[in-house]
């Protein structure tokens, strides 16, 4: 078995079949284990929880200092808030384009370059916001199969990897926002004492596959 590394791919292979590291079902058929314990959440339940992290998001970048937000996020990595607020976000608009309208580009489409000047006040990033959870709501409310459960391909770097399931991609697509609006909360509170407004609690944050780590 050979694992591969990508920014935001990690990709199991065996012999010509590769699976998303992120699908531990399919790594587990693939190289014959049973499989972990993690369950995706159904889809409506993934839904409602996305949205209340949206809003808690939308919340918390409004909290930002306007004049810190282009400074970096975290010295461990060469991102600016700003880009990491808007990429929090992007990933629903990314999410939405692929699983409605047959994009496969999922990772081009959460880390869009932005262009100088926009996106500089919580105001603006959080009117973003609003945009992204209307186009998430819309998908979920034309959908005539709340299951979720058709496969979905997905083109990263180099690699064109089929998830077993729709959900499975919410799934990780809700954990993904969730982790970097855990990183807003953590800024607020650690770099300029801020309480943020309206703390996730354990009942917002169960049944996802969230690392113990807030940054890593």
């Amino acid at each position: 078995m050979l694992q591969l590394g990508f920014r935001l791919a990690n990709v199991v292979v065996r012999g010509e079949e590769v699976v998303i590291g992120k699908d531990l079902d399919r790594v587990a058929d693939l190289v014959g284990v049973p499989r972990p314990s993690h369950i995706p959440l159904p889809a409506e339940e993934l839904f409602k929880k996305w949205i209340k992290i949206l809003r808690a998001a939308q919340r918390y970048v409004r909290q930002v200092p306007n004049d810190q937000i282009s400074s970096d996020a975290t010295p461990v990595r060469r991102r600016s808030i700003r880009l990491l607020e808007h990429h929090l976000f992007s990933i629903g608009a990314a999410f939405v384009e692929c699983a409605a309208n047959g994009a496969k580009d999922l990772q081009e489409r959460a880390e869009p370059p932005l262009q100088d000047g926009t996106f500089m006040t919580g105001d603006e990033m959080a009117r973003y916001a609003d945009e992204v959870i209307a186009r998430i709501e819309e998908w979920w409310n034309g959908l005539a199969d709340k299951s979720c459960q058709e496969e979905i391909e997905i083109v990263y770097p180099g690699i064109t990897v089929r998830y077993s399931s729709l959900n499975i991609l919410l799934d990780r697509c809700v954990w993904h926002s969730t982790q970097h609006t855990r990183q807003i909360a953590d800024l607020l509170e650690q770099r300029w004492g801020i309480e943020p407004d309206g703390r996730l609690t354990g009942e917002n944050l169960a049944g996802l596959p969230l690392p113990k780590r807030i940054w890593d």
